[in-house]
């Protein structure tokens, strides 16, 4: 077993995460310990903190009642089962609250990780690129897949014809350093890297080797 689960909405060799569930005595457990995640799926969310909602309140209750069913099982088990009652009664007042502080609760109650791969030039990876959920904005209205940034625009400037941006350069250094490698090839590029706001991804073929034209 693992204390960590892959983010849902990312491909599965991208991004995993766990959340440390904060004990009455000021330490931490990891929830992938006493909450099956392939059963309680919901509980994992694009998120640096748990979400204070109805489902997940659902969620919750769950876990409470499968604890208390197998606690003699569950690592520090009585812990556990009351640092997920006091997070159920802090969590979800029977007041409405703001959404900060809604945040600012749900970071007392639990801690997150998350450990992201970020591709490079020697694991480049069409299909993870395709399946990415990090995005970054640009001015222009695109968004692009954070290692699609990073591999061709990073330190570069952000525009419909933006060049790629030189290996190991830094965006104050304006010295010359040579590329690792040449533009990918052009329908792989648009239609994976920036994707306009009217834009829908294209298809890009499997074999694209990058460095060749």
């Amino acid at each position: 077993t693992t204390d960590f689960a892959p983010l849902p909405c990312s491909h599965p060799q991208c991004v995993s995460l766990t959340y440390l569930l904060r004990l009455n005595d000021g330490s931490f457990m990891p929830f992938g310990r006493f909450v099956d995640f392939k059963k309680h799926g919901k509980m994992l969310r694009s998120s640096a903190t748990l979400g204070a909602s109805a489902e997940m309140q659902d969620v919750f209750q769950d876990v409470i009642h499968e604890v208390f069913a197998n606690q003699d099982e569950v690592e520090r088990g009585p812990e556990v089962l009351q640092a997920l009652r006091r997070s159920v009664d802090v969590m979800f007042p029977d007041h409405p609250v703001t959404p900060k502080e809604a945040v600012q609760i749900g970071e007392s109650q639990a801690k997150s990780i998350f450990l992201h791969h970020y591709m490079d030039k020697h694991d480049f990876d069409l299909e993870r690129l395709r399946k990415c959920c990090h995005h970054y904005p640009q001015v222009d209205g695109r968004i692009m897949p954070a290692c699609g940034f990073n591999m061709f625009h990073r330190g570069a400037a952000k525009g419909p014809e933006t060049p790629l941006a030189p290996w190991g350069k830094k965006p104050w250094d304006k010295s010359e350093v040579k590329p690792a490698f040449t533009e990918a090839r052009t329908d792989t590029r648009q239609a994976l890297v920036g994707i306009g706001p009217n834009e829908k991804p294209g298809k890009a073929p499997h074999n694209t080797e990058l460095g060749k034209k």
